[in-house]
Parts: structure tokens; sequence; C-alpha cells
């Protein structure tokens, strides 16, 4: 070993190893190294790892990723664990090719969810949700508008919520489209738009907004950048906290919300179109997604969250 060599931290090795990544594959595959190897860099950072040179780093320093952060934490089920798990070691692998390690981490104590395991976000329980999200609007408004935009059009809260730009609304027709580079399935979709996110879109000044501006954008508004990638689930957090919801309430819980909604005034065809399901079987399984034209059904009638019995 030359003890006078800098030897390389994660970060400083990841965009070589990108690179030939970029080359190497589809866009898609190389976009899932590229969001993947972000979030274990968000993790190294969050657990003052990210200036350990990538030699250093121990299995206790990088399984409790997979363990905790992502199985645990996040309620990632067994495939998409696996998928986190070979393209992290596969910059280790890239790391050992370089001479920036001497080995590849054995990942020792590495427990992989059972297969089967449902690790779907909870629903929140009916009575809870008026008062959650009035909570929510009163004093988040960002928080509340990505929280109808998953109950209302089943956008993924991550990169197809956080990417997502004033020119992608369509209020005088009610039509949300979600461009190819920001869907999870990599092709584009237009999503019906109940008339009471129009008006919640309206609120929170999308009608009035420049085209480029991102819709959740790093103030709390909108902005020409984007909200940081963990952001919007920490903040939810919070709030599920404080109003004593299971830990099993995420922020992707709102998009479940909406499709459990949305099961009772819609087949299960147009409910795959709306939510973006690339097969009907996905659909019946999850009870989510649309794509296409505005159906006037859910335009007029979809369920407003934050309506009381009675009212």
């Amino acid at each position: 070993m030359n003890i006078f060599r800098h030897y390389k931290t994660f970060d400083e090795v990841l965009p070589a190893f990108l690179e030939g990544k970029k080359i190497e594959l589809n866009p898609k595959s190389y976009r899932g190294y590229v969001s993947k190897s972000q979030i274990f860099s968000d993790y190294l950072k969050e657990n003052n790892l990210s200036n350990v040179p990538l030699r250093k780093l121990s299995d206790t320093d990088v399984v409790p990723f997979f363990n905790k952060v992502l199985y645990t934490d996040r309620k990632l089920d067994r495939p998409t664990v696996k998928k986190y798990f070979e393209s992290i070691k596969a910059v280790f692998s890239y790391a050992l090719d370089i001479d920036e390690i001497e080995h590849i981490p054995s990942f020792k104590g590495l427990k992989f969810p059972r297969k089967g395991k449902d690790c779907s976000s909870t629903l929140i329980p009916t009575e809870s949700l008026p008062d959650l999200l009035d909570d929510i609007h009163d004093n988040d408004l960002q928080l509340y508008m990505v929280c109808c935009m998953e109950y209302y059009c089943g956008v993924r809260p991550r990169k197809e919520a956080r990417l997502i730009q004033a020119n992608a609304f369509n209020l005088k027709d009610g039509v949300l489209r979600i461009s190819q580079s920001n869907a999870k399935t990599g092709k584009a979709r237009f999503v019906t738009m109940a008339d009471d996110f129009v008006d919640i879109c309206k609120e929170y000044g999308i009608d009035k907004a420049e085209p480029n501006l991102y819709i959740f954008g790093k103030n709390k508004g909108l902005d020409t950048k984007p909200v940081s990638v963990n952001m919007l689930s920490y903040r939810f957090n919070k709030f599920r906290d404080k109003h004593g919801l299971s830990n099993n309430v995420t922020l992707y819980s709102m998009k479940h919300q909406g499709a459990s909604e949305l099961i009772k005034i819609a087949d299960l065809k147009t409910i795959q179109e709306h939510l973006g399901h690339s097969n009907i079987t996905s659909t019946a399984h999850y009870i989510k997604k649309l794509s296409g034209g505005v159906n006037e059904n859910i335009k007029h009638n979809f369920h407003n969250p934050r309506q009381r019995k009675g009212e």
C-alpha cells in the first residue's frame, strides 16, 4: 500500500463508474444505477461516512444501508433490495479493478427480505386522514400538494413528482402529463385531474407559474431547483408521527389511498391507465395507476380525502 496515495471516497469513484455505465447500458438501466448510487451516497453523508475512503468502508458501515434503510425504513421488497445490492456492489467491483480497494466487502450480515413479503405502504385510517391532511395543508402547502398529486393522479412520490414542472399541468382541460424521462415505466402518460385537484393546483399557484419551474422546489414552493430526494418523505413522516400513525404509513400511502377510492368509481382497465401500470395484473394486485385521455367520472366524482362523513 502506498501510504502517500490519496484513496478515493465513494463519491469520487462514482462519476467514472457511471460514465462507463452510460456507454454500456440503455438509458433506463443507466438511470437505475444513477438513482440507486445517489441514495447510497446520501446514506453515507447522513452517517458521516462520505469522507471515508472506499477501501476503509467495512461491512458494519455498508450492510445497514440494505438491512435498515432499504428494507426496514423504506419497506422495499426482496427483488428491489437485491437490485440495490447488485448496483452498489458493482461500484465496489469497479473500484477493485482500478486499484482503489484491495477487496470487495463480504457484506456479512446482509439479510434480504423474505420472498413474497408484502412491503407496501399501509393505508391511512379513514378517520385519521382528514385531520392529517388539514394539518399538512395549514402548515406545509408544498407537502399537501404532493400528497394530493399522489392521491388524485397516482403519481409516484420520488422522480415522477419531485422532478415535475409547471408545464406538465393543463389546468384548462384537467390533464397532467408525466414525461417519459420522469416516468418509472419509461413511458409518457396523461392523467385525468379531478376537479378538486385542479382547484388545489390553482391554490398552489401553478396557473400563474413560469412553465419551467419545478413544482416541488427547494424552498417549499415553485423553484428553479427541485427539492432533495428524501425531503418530502422526511417532512411527511414528521406529520405522521405527530398524529400517532403507524411507521408503515408513508408518503406513498397517499397513492394507495387514491387507488382505494378509484376502485369505487372506475373499472380495472381505467385504473390501470390512470395509475400507469404496464400490465393489468399489477393493477389488480396493488389497485393503482392510469394514463390516457380524460375520464369524466374521475374528473367530477373523485372523493375529497378531507371531507368528513356527513359533509
